[in-house]
């Protein structure tokens, strides 16, 4: 699983929205930033362990239940993480239903970097590229290329104006378009609307983001321009870098989630 497929993935767009927010934001920025940067963390920190669990509420007070991920980032020198190890546990809940054996998945990738810092391929745990990022005269990445076996499997381009972040026409190895996406962007570059449309242009989904202080603290989800679902993020614990370190995470106004977020600092 690569570092764009994992921001596409459901389990992401629920449980670490913030890293996709800030991939986007950093698409819009008129300045090259490091990961740590568009992740807005503070500190000279080597290594990031992210850890989703359920959670539930009792008698008023939040309850964290099993553990469902974990994702470890190792950052370099620069700011940028130079490997990924994402890790989902099954629930052992499953073993009681014979003749079905489960095992965690393990998902590793690794990056390489331009002499400009910039992110140009990420490969998996076999050595293989699995992305090839192209970037245009601005620094933005304009071209992400998604490969399958050393195949191209989907191709992703994004445009600009003004600088600003505000489409993104998907296709398939074929050459064939898949979807297309429209982003709407406030003064700051955050993008605040995401738009995706099927081949006969009819909106299909649209995502609307709440952001405080530089902290995403929700989204709606509407199916067609019927409101779907809605999620809020809070932040009850911060560390001495003041970086957040605990996320909940509420589901149509109900607790779904707790986010853990472990910096080790330099």
């Amino acid at each position: 699983m690569n570092y764009i497929q994992r921001l596409n993935n459901t389990w992401i767009m629920k449980l670490i929205l913030p890293a996709l927010v800030a991939v986007l934001f950093a698409s819009c920025s008129s300045k090259h930033k490091t990961d740590l940067e568009n992740q807005g963390i503070r500190g000279n920190v080597s290594k990031i362990i992210v850890s989703n669990y359920d959670a539930s509420e009792k008698f008023g007070e939040v309850q964290k239940g099993r553990l469902k991920s974990t994702d470890v980032q190792d950052v370099n020198e620069d700011g940028n993480n130079f490997k990924n190890t994402y890790t989902s546990f099954y629930d052992h809940a499953d073993d009681t239903i014979p003749g079905i054996k489960r095992t965690n998945d393990v998902f590793v990738s690794t990056s390489r970097f331009n002499d400009k810092k910039q992110r140009i391929a990420e490969l998996n745990d076999k050595n293989q590229i699995i992305t090839k990022f192209i970037y245009n005269d601005e620094g933005k990445v304009s071209v992400i290329n998604n490969f399958n076996d050393g195949k191209l499997s989907s191709k992703a381009k994004y445009s600009f104006a003004d600088g600003k972040l505000t489409g993104l026409k998907e296709y398939n190895a074929d050459g064939g378009l898949n979807e297309n996406v429209k982003y709407t962007t406030d003064e700051s570059g955050w993008v605040t609307e995401e738009q995706r449309f099927t081949t006969d242009n009819e909106l299909k989904s649209k995502l609307t983001f709440s952001i405080k202080d530089k902290l995403v603290m929700g989204y709606k989800r509407y199916i067609g321009n019927k409101l779907d679902e809605t999620y809020e993020f809070k932040y009850p614990k911060f560390d001495d870098h003041k970086n957040w370190i605990v996320q909940y995470r509420y589901r149509n106004n109900e607790i779904e989630g707790i986010t853990e977020r472990k910096l080790i600092y330099k």
